[in-house]
């Protein structure tokens, strides 16, 4: 992971905490020796995705949540 995404990777997280009251980021850690990220929601379980994955606003994940 290079050292500049973790502000950012850490913004988008509180984003997803507070986007909305029903669904939200329950938990999150990065793994900073392998890149990666572990979301879990209050709906729908765990996502674990690569940092740069994460930080993509255009991927998968992001439309599937609406961001």
């Amino acid at each position: 992971m290079r050292r500049e995404a973790g502000k950012p990777i850490l913004d988008a997280m509180r984003e997803l905490r507070i986007t909305d009251q029903n669904i939200y980021l329950r938990s999150a850690s990065i793994n900073i020796f392998n890149g990666m990220v572990s979301l879990t929601f209050s709906c729908d379980g765990s996502h674990y995705m690569s940092c740069d994955e994460f930080l993509d606003r255009q991927g998968d994940f992001w439309s599937a949540i609406g961001g």
